[in-house]
């Protein structure tokens, strides 16, 4: 059985963002929402128990991180499916930095230490009461091979070449060929006419048919963050 890798080092940083919403984690991690609750339930005392909240995660023993980790693949088969059980590994982060904001935000409104106990702020800061609901964002991109997107591409289908279709499909990390159409619409039907959008004065028109048309898209934040790092990397293949 595959596992399912940790995401490049940019789109874990996002994720844990402390402002990254619900909707883009459950995507991020590729977890139902039953699933990312369950998750946060059984490790939440665990990561209370067993390290020190008080410190950054960057300062934690690394030997108690590993027990952390390693009781989230006994409680939680789910997570057995990810490479060295990541998505536990970004509940443990997201749970000590969303602590320590909460103390510091605390203290600098003057409020005295409570008797230990956690605010409902706090202990559900990635729950379903406080963020947005289930993801409506689009779905991952399946890790598949050109010759099986040539096999299912179909040109009568899209309104976009099949160059285009492929980055968004692809390149993206989700799939975005949701906005092909959009694409169309507004002139860019061809991974040629993309590529010249995002190349001429080094990005500088692409740039500015994001701030003219962004709004067209109606990208949510993570996808729109993950578009930008695409097409980042694509600029970066031409010049180098």
């Amino acid at each position: 059985m595959s596992v399912i890798e940790r995401p490049d080092d940019e789109i874990y940083r996002f994720l844990l963002s402390h402002s990254t919403r619900r909707s883009d984690i459950l995507v991020g991690v590729r977890l139902r929402p039953d699933q990312w609750d369950e998750l946060m339930t059984k490790m939440r005392p665990v990561v209370e128990e067993v390290l020190d909240r008080s410190i950054p995660f960057s300062q934690q023993s690394e030997e108690r991180i590993a027990l952390v980790i390693d009781t989230a693949r006994d409680r939680l088969e789910f997570v057995r499916e990810y490479q060295d059980a990541w998505p536990a590994l970004l509940y443990t982060e997201r749970n000590i930095s969303i602590h320590l904001r909460h103390q510091e935000e605390r203290r600098r409104a003057n409020i005295p230490d409570e008797d230990g106990s956690v605010s409902v702020s706090e202990a559900d800061a990635d729950s379903i009461g406080t963020l947005s609901s289930a993801s409506e964002s689009r779905s991952p991109s399946p890790n598949v091979s050109d010759v099986e997107l040539v096999s299912v591409w179909d040109p009568a289908d899209h309104l976009v070449d099949y160059g285009l279709w492929r980055f968004l499909k692809r390149d993206c990390v989700l799939d975005l060929t949701g906005f092909a159409g959009t694409f169309a619409r507004l002139g860019v039907p061809g991974l040629l006419e993309f590529d010249a959008l995002i190349w001429e004065r080094g990005g500088a028109r692409f740039n500015e048919f994001m701030e003219n048309n962004g709004i067209e898209f109606g990208f949510t934040e993570f996808e729109m963050f993950l578009f930008k790092l695409a097409v980042g990397k694509r600029q970066r293949r031409r010049v180098h």
